[in-house]
């Protein structure tokens, strides 16, 4: 199968396997549809003057390993180079508006009220442990570490409260009780967490007091 493929791009390659490929899906989510990987010259140029993109792993040992890796390898090879880019573009509190910033403190009221994080707001800020990133680098997961101290949330969040209280919760725990997506006591403490929420949200329904609980 190898042997009939096109030589010119990886791009080529990856269609003549299956289009439904984990690979070729993210190649075209990361790169678009136009997008090529080439160590050819002639290649570089033709794809310039037809308006296409030339993504930056031309070299022609890149180009052999991530066709040879195979399809989880090269998704997993794709997401450490997207990590990379967004550990250099994070931005902090003070860096986002006036209007995400107080959707960000009432976010963190709720979660306060339910007593389950040693984690505060003013700390979390203080120390740079809350980063937020534009949500183009992914697929819009917030990220936090097992039993570490940062949480990573992608900006497109903001705007949705729900999805906000929900995912700092989310990656609280697997901060402080170093919990496994998967694992039971990721359900039990996501459980808890919920009903937590429930009672404080009930007693507490103010935007401004939740801003002025943080």
């Amino acid at each position: 199968m190898f042997d009939a493929m096109q030589k010119d791009s990886l791009e080529s390659q990856v269609r003549n396997m299956q289009p439904s490929t984990v690979w070729y899906k993210v190649f075209i989510r990361k790169y678009g549809a136009k997008a090529v990987v080439s160590d050819d010259s002639e290649l570089r140029g033709k794809v310039a003057y037809e308006g296409g993109k030339m993504v930056k792993f031309q070299n022609k040992e890149i180009t052999n390993m991530l066709t040879s890796i195979g399809a989880l390898l090269a998704e997993t090879f794709i997401e450490e180079k997207m990590e990379e880019r967004r550990e250099t573009e994070f931005k902090y509190f003070d860096d986002v508006s006036k209007k995400k910033q107080r959707n960000i403190k009432i976010a963190f009221g709720i979660i306060q009220k339910t007593g389950m994080f040693k984690s505060t707001f003013k700390d979390m800020v203080q120390e740079g442990r809350l980063r937020f990133f534009n949500s183009t680098l992914n697929d819009g997961r917030s990220f936090g570490q097992l039993g570490g101290d940062k949480i990573s949330l992608p900006l497109s969040i903001i705007h949705d409260p729900v999805r906000l209280v929900k995912s700092i919760g989310h990656e609280l725990i697997h901060n402080e009780f170093d919990c496994d997506d998967l694992s039971e006591e990721m359900q039990a403490y996501t459980g808890h967490f919920i009903m937590k929420l429930t009672t404080v949200l009930l007693v507490y329904l103010s935007p401004k007091t939740l801003i002025d609980s943080v």
